[in-house]
């Protein structure tokens, strides 16, 4: 058998190439006849690229592809002219393998033909293949044309961030889009583009976290999509030049140099029209930003942001247009062509019909702004590797599995201890971070030597943020850019609807979610929100990471006007829209009842007599709250800027009863389910909290409502607003008719127009009466009674009305504004404080104290009060903290005798809290007390650290305290893994010929089981709370497809085989269900000789670690071959060549043969069993050996330095003896880890 496996594999290489992997067998023999082929630790050289070569660096002499050459040989890969290597330039021959495949030549930013530029707007169509980067995105659903996009490579798409995201910036479903290039005509399924075109779903999508699409006037309007398939290259499928190293920045961007640009896409070809069929460009010229600041529109300028090109035309109808979005602005320098910047926004037309404004000129996002932050990045992860090109390329419906780890190098880059090329030395790591290289699991030092193209990816740790790039690359010998640092970091800061903070750092703006130490954030407060505070100093600095100043509190602008007054109410003219911000609609069951005001976002004013009838509480769920309106009607389709909300609750005071006391106290506020948002047609009106406004004799004052606009007509149909005058109530009741004045309480005012016959009217109850004060709008009243006409019974616009004087009822506003305030705070006083009240018995008062720094107290009661003012005995001080501080301290003070129980505590910062696992313990210790949890600790507090039982942290015996400092831990928590490889007891027995071992001695060991009746078929190894390796035999059929699932069960902690055995200490013992099972693609059973024999299990339950339960330990870099070393096996295999399984575990010490031994050793017919991946175990004629039911169970071994049993291999085959049994006189082979781990360990269990 020997002799054939020999001669066929000589016929492999003499044959034909594609067998060549055959003579690695022969290597083994040392056949010196094959050493042109392939000589040893030497690399194969691979075939030229297309459309480039490769040379041996220094070195004249000739080589072909196939022949073979001595490691630390470096190959230069270079392209022929106007072709661009994907790839590495440099390779070197390291341990019998290239550092990376060979790169390929592909053309970027290459225009098949070249034509006289035409237009997009007016403009004729471009020629087929002009374009070749120009990706078209569809609807799924639909197939109708959403935006354009560029192509970077085979599978990754620049585009706009608005095409793939809502108004606010969240990304929309990719199920949702289909992309397609080498696109000429629009249609998606156009029959002339069905040989040209290709199409893919999309795999990820992509974009800034500083894009908020509207919110932040559309910067970050960048995104990358990431398509399933792999497209072919052609003469229509070219991808797009990047300039990555930022080399001609100033000459693609200089309008002196490149002087203009071209766009391409399909969008509307005039304004107002319908969008083009096919594929048309447009040439614009570079606009200066200083220059596009001074011709937009100024409403437009806003979008003008620091990420911004301007191109384009003033005046020449020419202009990319709606279906342009995402399409690249490219420049041409050197024959190729550049994407600049991404197709944005452009103004609207200035015409009822809207549309693109042809005159002005357009807004790219540029390219160069995001090439480190988001561009580069995911370009390298997701770039297809070369075999899978390859792959593609042989089918053309392929589509891959998505890439997961960048394919820049294919192979783990290699150590070397002098460097023979232009080699990288690994940095230092960073304070407070680490290094790793990028897309591998070895692990490297600082210090060593890498090869050219390795990426470094920079980390920091929890509550550090790096500054400077996270990936960098080895290039001639040096790292670009060089390592940056990290930065402690600060708590997160938001924007929120009142609040927009942009962040900067180092003069760049930042995302404010990991604000390093340095950051600057800028409050600045939302459209129609204010803030003292904002005003005088609108920044806060991030200092050893917390924050200068607590943050500023934007609060709606009350009393703002956005046109001017000029229509009544009676016999006048309707308002103009946006006119009466804070104007609110009553409805009851749908139908219009009264007026309203705004006072916040969630709290109307109105007239108590709307929402009570007869004294009778009325019920919430009848009544509709509608702001924004101009029209009476509730669903009227023209109040475009309208909100709607139901009522939470209705507060009425209790000195209302209605006509019985003549409408005293005829004052409600309404509380709305919703907050509604603010904008220019909705704000609240001001509250004189200081009652600060002096109203004279015929101060004037504004109504606004629905109203009837004719005395004896009908309400009006659309927002009226009165000038009325406000007189004294002496003179008022020398003027009222007898009917009325009784209904002149202390609590009214009086006003209106008798001489022009103007006054509120029905309809206008509950509505705001308001004065003008330093230019805002104050309420001052609202709309209670008015007299009325015996005849129509309607009001007479010849007599003044009477009004709820809205400042007898601070005290009622105020309590329900701190009841149901959105921002739970006080209400801002925008006038003076009123002075403290005289105190009637001062040795009975307390001095209301200072609040604390980041903190603040409020008092039970109601009223404006501030630190420094005197409070009565009995009163109660309620003490909080501002988020992430915590009180040290009491929460609730009383005045008592002129003293307080007890002084106001601090506001201390916390640090995050920790919490005892089941992994770790943790104690946390403040002023001497001791809580098991860390729930929100505070500055001083300590915490003890201690591994739960099994688990271990090797420094943490060093470190095992941490105090909170500075809103931060000094330590990080520590990492408590699982005990590996250590033995309960020491191992003494055998599995063949042996005794059973002791309980607990392998506590790793795993029992596998399958079958309704869980027969027990094979063992297995624990390396986690939840993953198990055993052997793809044991789970698979003979063909290698694996089994049903549902049909295994594990347990582990076992020491007899049955997987219910009364002698079992249930304690001991647990059982699981499979989640998952995982075996290699490319294994194929007894079909390709075990190779590939390993696989992997997840259970649907987390094991806990007990003595009896613990996993091995497992090193994947380690090689075992030709070590001298002894290892055991554990299992309840066969415990005689024709006997039985063992009923208790039992062990077997072997010793590890090197391959070249074990060959000479077995019998001819088992050879082909040894393949790449086995190592050889086990004794020659002393009756041990492995045996059926082992199968799938770990080799360890001991280690020399650590004494933890590390895990070798898997147990796969053994010989079989004469009389059809085990062999005992015969080495057994074994699955290695290592081999496997790369190709499908790494992605099978790092995310567990």
């Amino acid at each position: 058998m020997l002799c054939v496996t020999f001669v066929l594999e000589l016929v492999c290489l003499f044959t034909s190439v594609k067998y060549t992997i055959a003579s690695f067998t022969i290597l083994e023999y040392s056949n010196s006849t094959l050493h042109r082929h392939r000589r040893q630790n030497g690399c194969v050289l691979p075939q030229h690229p297309t459309n480039g070569q490769w040379s041996i660096y220094k070195s004249n002499a000739r080589f072909s592809p196939g022949e073979s050459i001595p490691s630390g040989s470096i190959l230069q890969v270079k392209c022929d002219q106007t072709y661009k290597l994907d790839g590495d330039a440099t390779i070197v021959c390291i341990n019998e393998k290239w550092t990376s495949e060979v790169g390929v030549c592909l053309k970027c930013g290459q225009k098949s033909t070249r034509n006289n530029p035409t237009l997009i707007v007016n403009g004729t169509n471009a020629i087929r293949g002009d374009y070749p980067w120009q990706v078209a995105l569809y609807n799924k659903t639909s197939k109708v044309l959403l935006c354009g996009g560029s192509l970077l490579n085979q599978r990754v798409i620049l585009t706009a961030a608005h095409c793939i995201t809502d108004d606010t910036g969240k990304l929309l479903n990719k199920e949702t889009y289909t992309v397609a290039v080498g696109k000429y005509y629009r249609k998606y399924d156009h029959s002339e583009d069905v040989n040209k075109a290709q199409f893919s779903e999309i795999h990820e999508m992509f974009t800034t976290r500083k894009y908020k699409g509207h919110i932040q006037n559309f910067f970050g309007d960048i995104a990358i999509i990431v398509t399933k398939k792999i497209f072919f290259l052609s003469d229509r499928v070219q991808p797009v030049c990047i300039d990555w190293g930022f080399k001609y920045q100033r000459k693609l961007l200089n309008p002196n140099v490149s002087k203009y640009g071209y766009v391409s896409g399909w969008g509307y070809t005039a304004e107002y029209k319908n969008p083009s069929e096919v594929l048309k460009e447009l040439k614009v010229p570079i606009i200066t930003n200083d220059q596009c600041d001074t011709d937009l529109p100024e409403d437009y300028q806003k979008f003008m942001t620091d990420d911004k090109i301007c191109a384009g035309f003033l005046n020449a109808r020419t202009s990319v247009c709606s279906g342009d979005s995402g399409g690249a602005l490219v420049t041409e320098y050197k024959g190729r062509y550049y994407a600049v910047g991404i197709v944005s926004l452009s103004p609207q037309a200035p015409t009822e019909e809207g549309g693109c404004d042809s005159q002005q000129y357009t807004l790219f996002t540029s390219v160069y702004y995001y090439i480190n932050e988001l561009i580069f990045e995911k370009e390298a992860r997701y770039r297809p590797s070369h075999s899978e090109i390859a792959s593609c390329e042989e089918d053309s419906k392929c589509q891959p599995e998505p890439v997961t780890t960048t394919t820049t190098t294919t192979t783990t880059p290699k150590p070397v201890t002098e460097p023979t090329t232009p080699n990288c030395v690994l940095p230092e790591h960073p304070a407070s971070g680490q290094w790793s290289i990028y897309g591998v699991q070895t692990k490297f030092t600082p210090g060593q030597f890498v090869s050219p193209a390795t990426v470094l990816e920079v980390t920091c740790q929890k509550d550090y943020k790096l500054n400077g790039n996270n990936l960098l690359i080895c290039h001639n010998g040096k790292w670009s850019p060089e390592i940056g640092k990290c930065s402690k970091t600060c708590p997160p800061v938001q924007s929120t609807p009142s609040t927009v903070i942009t962040c900067t750092y180092k003069n760049n703006e930042t995302d404010c979610s990991s604000p390093p130490d340095g950051t600057v954030a800028k409050y600045t407060c939302a459209p129609f929100y204010e803030s003292t505070e904002t005003t005088k100093n609108p920044v806060r600095v991030c200092k050893n990471g917390s924050w200068d100043l607590s943050k500023p509190e934007c609060v709606p602008i009350c009393g703002k006007k956005y046109v001017r007054a000029q229509s009544l109410i009676v016999n006048g003219r309707k308002a103009k829209g946006g006119e009466h911000p804070w104007q609110v609609a009553i409805y009851r069951n749908n139908k219009f009842i009264c007026g309203g005001a705004l006072i916040s976002e969630n709290l109307i004013l109105t007239a108590a007599h709307c929402v009570r009838y007869e004294n009778r509480e009325a019920n919430v769920d009848e009544f509709t709250v509608g702001v924004g309106k101009n029209s009476i009607r509730l669903d009227d389709t023209s109040d475009v800027h309208a909100q709607f909300s139901g009522l939470q609750d209705i507060i009425v005071p209790k000195q209302f009863n209605g006509l019985y006391t003549n409408l005293l106290a005829d004052i409600a506020l309404l509380v709305s389910k919703k907050n509604f948002t603010i904008s220019f047609s909705v704000q609240p009106v001001c509250l004189d909290w200081a009652n600060s406004i002096n109203l004279t004799h015929n101060s004037k004052g504004y109504i606004s409502g629905w109203g009837y606009t004719a005395e004896g007509t009908k309400p009006a149909d659309d927002l009226q607003e009165l000038e009325v005058s406000i007189v004294s109530n002496q003179d008022c009741s020398q003027l009222l008719t007898e009917e009325l004045k009784p209904f002149l309480t202390f609590d009214k005012i009086c006003a209106g127009d008798p001489t022009h016959n103007a006054s509120a009217c029905n309809g206008d109850a509950g509505g705001p009466l308001v004065v003008k004060h330093n230019g805002r709008f104050y309420i001052n009243g609202i709309v209670s009674s008015a007299e009325a006409d015996h005849t129509s019974g309607r009001c007479r616009s010849d007599q003044y009305g009477l009004f709820i004087k809205v400042s007898e009822y601070q005290s009622f506003i105020l309590e329900t504004m701190a009841k149901y305030n959105p921002r739970s705070s006080t209400p801002e006083i925008t006038s003076p404080k009123p002075p403290p009240p005289p105190p009637e018995k001062p040795e009975n008062y307390c001095i209301l104290p200072n609040y604390p720094d980041f903190g603040r107290w409020a008092l039970f009661a109601s009223g404006s009060h501030s630190p420094g003012m005197s409070v009565v005995a009995g009163t109660i001080l309620q003490v909080t903290c501002q988020n992430r501080y915590k009180l040290d301290g009491d929460s609730i003070i009383l005045c008592d005798k002129g003293q307080w129980s007890s002084e106001i505590g601090k506001c201390l910062r916390t640090c995050p809290s920790i919490l005892t696992t089941n992994k770790l313990q943790a104690t946390c210790v403040f002023k001497g007390k001791e809580s098991e949890n860390c729930t929100e600790p505070i500055e001083g507090t300590q915490v003890k650290y201690q591994c739960a039982p099994y688990y271990e942290d090797k420094n943490l015996a060093q470190y095992p305290v941490g105090n909170c400092k500075d809103g931060t831990w000094d330590r990080a928590t520590p990492n408590c893994v699982p005990i590996c490889g250590v033995k309960s007891v020491q191992p003494q027995q055998l599995i063949i010929g042996g005794n059973v071992v002791k309980k607990g001695d392998y506590p790793w060991v795993v029992a596998i089981y399958h079958g309704p009746q869980k027969d027990f078929i094979c063992s297995g190894t624990l390396i986690s709370e939840k993953i198990i390796l055993t052997a793809a035999l044991c789970v698979t059929n003979s063909g290698g497809k694996v089994r049903d699932k549902s049909d295994f069960a594990v347990a582990v902690g076992k020491y007899y085989q049955e997987f219910t055995d009364s002698r079992e200490k249930i304690s001991n013992v647990q059982f699981s269900d499979l989640e998952a099972i995982h075996v290699p693609d490319y294994y194929r059973g007894l079909d390709q000789n075990y190779y590939g024999d390993i696989a992997v299990l997840v259970a649907k339950k987390s094991f806990t670690f007990t003595q009896t339960v613990q996993p091995v330990c497992v090193d994947f870099a380690a090689n075992y071959d030709n070590k001298n070393l002894t290892g055991f096996v554990t299992g309840w295999g066969f415990t005689k060549e024709n006997g039985g399984v063992s009923d208790e575990l039992k062990e077997l010490k072997v010793s590890l043969v090197s391959v070249a031994d074990c060959r000479k050793e077995l019998p001819s017919e088992f050879q082909k069993y040894l393949l790449t991946d086995k190592i050889c175990a086990g004794y020659r004629n002393k009756g041990l050996s492995v045996c059926k039911g082992d199968s799938g169970g770990g080799l360890v071994v001991k280690s020399s330095t650590t004494g933890r049993y590390n895990l070798a291999g898997i147990v796969t085959v053994a010989p079989n003896s004469p009389s059809g049994g085990c062999n005992s006189q015969q080495y057994a082979l074994y699955t290695t880890i290592s081999h496997h781990y790369e190709k499908f360990l790494s992605g099978k269990i790092n995310n567990r």
